[in-house]
């Protein structure tokens, strides 16, 4: 029994390499660069919603260069942009730093999974004050929407997602399902013990 459970947590463990992190920030961009309405960087790609010239754009900012755009409902930019991510798997946006850009504001975040479930966070930010904002639950998405509200826009830089390979290796059990043979393993350990702790006590 000891040897199952060893070999399914082994399986469990060769799943969670799969899951790749990488760090997404904008410094092999030099000058004021404005996004094209769609932008391919590290395995993503970020969609402007309705694109005007300088709607988005990679700039100077907190030390280093950051991604700012406008907000949804600014009546001193483009009004009406918002982001959308997408990547080639399923990932996972686990932090990122974010700042007001000429204004305080809200940041909202909506994912969405391939079952057409959605979940949503929102952040407030300060004009240029940059704050890492920890992001637990937006896992496992297909694509996610970035946008502001109650102000001019966002600034934000340091990206931590994680993509997860789309099969896993030939011999690796689904996660899901080493979980559940996981657990049906601890169980039965668990039965196990009942019945020699019973054997026992008839014996006396």
């Amino acid at each position: 029994m000891k040897t199952l459970v060893n070999a399914l947590m082994a399986a469990t463990l060769a799943l969670s390499l799969n899951a790749h992190a990488t760090v997404l920030d904008f410094e092999g961009d030099t000058g004021t660069d404005v996004l094209p309405a769609v932008y391919d960087t590290n395995g993503l790609t970020i969609t402007v919603h309705n694109w005007q010239y300088g709607a988005a754009a990679i700039r100077d900012g907190n030390g280093t260069r950051t991604l700012a755009f406008c907000a949804l409902d600014s009546d001193a930019c483009a009004s009406g942009t918002s982001l959308t991510l997408t990547g080639t798997s399923p990932f996972s946006l686990t932090s990122l730093d974010a700042a007001g850009f000429l204004s305080d504001g809200t940041l909202h975040f909506v994912g969405h999974y391939g079952d057409n479930q959605t979940v949503s966070k929102s952040v407030d930010i300060t004009l240029d004050s940059f704050v890492t904002y920890a992001l637990a639950g937006l896992t496992g998405l297909t694509s996610l929407d970035i946008f502001v509200t109650g102000g001019i826009g966002a600034e934000i830089d340091n990206l931590v997602f994680a993509t997860v390979d789309p099969e896993p290796p030939t011999g690796e059990v689904p996660e899901p399902a080493t979980l559940s043979l996981l657990g049906a393993a601890l169980l039965g350990m668990g039965v196990a013990r009942r019945r020699g702790s019973k054997r026992q006590g008839l014996s006396g």
